[in-house]
């Protein structure tokens, strides 16, 4: 059996020291990487790192808090990638933010799903 859906496709920038690591992804579904954002700075907070996969691709990009930065592993990078805590949180956020108010004003039945709710709360 295979179950698939595509809506809402996009390839994200994600630039951490002037390397941009999205380009490794090639196109994710807009709601999947917007979900993992937004419980990503929490879940570094709470648990010190937090890991984030792709079903569309075997990609996983790990990211590590210590001491007020978080160091980004994403494996076809060979460098070592870290910014502030803060920075993500503010990064992540605003993503989510943009994303949310794109898609409730393109497609507003959106705004009655509740996964979609939960993303803007």
């Amino acid at each position: 059996m295979d179950l698939r859906y595509e809506y809402f496709w996009s390839r994200i920038e994600f630039v951490v020291d002037e390397v941009d690591v999205g380009k490794f992804w090639g196109s994710v579904p807009l709601l999947d990487i917007a979900s993992s954002m937004k419980f990503l700075a929490d879940s570094i907070v709470e648990n010190g790192k937090v890991s984030v996969g792709f079903t569309e691709n075997p990609t996983v990009v790990s990211f590590v808090h210590k001491e007020g930065f978080v160091e980004i592993r994403e494996p076809h990078v060979k460098a070592s990638l870290s910014c502030g805590l803060s920075e993500l949180m503010a990064a992540t956020g605003g993503f989510v933010i943009k994303v949310t108010e794109w898609l409730a004003e393109e497609y507003p039945r959106i705004t009655k799903n509740s996964f979609f709710v939960s993303l803007t709360s």
